[in-house]
């Protein structure tokens, strides 16, 4: 928490508390980690499984970078393009 001073009155920042889903697949870090406001959100297509993953991953670490996106945004992401096994 930072102290911060306001017509000199000091007051604290509340923290952001986040819940935290044990179903999820992300790693803790990553739910408690915002979108950055940077990133502009784009239609990426959905992953089954079925087709290459390592074309499949390229196409995606490109799409979500030219987007503005991090390391963050890559694991958010991919929980939502995954479907069926492929997320499980």
């Amino acid at each position: 928490m930072a102290a911060q001073q306001t017509f000199g009155t000091p007051f604290i920042t509340p923290p952001v508390y986040r819940t935290v889903d044990s179903k999820s697949p992300l790693l803790e870090v990553f739910q408690n980690s915002p979108w950055p406001p940077s990133y502009k959100p784009i239609t990426l297509p959905k992953f089954n499984g079925r087709s290459d993953p390592h074309q499949f991953i390229m196409s995606f670490e490109a799409a979500v970078a030219s987007a503005g996106g991090n390391d963050t945004v890559l694991a958010k992401s991919f929980v939502i393009v995954a479907e069926g096994d492929t997320l499980a």
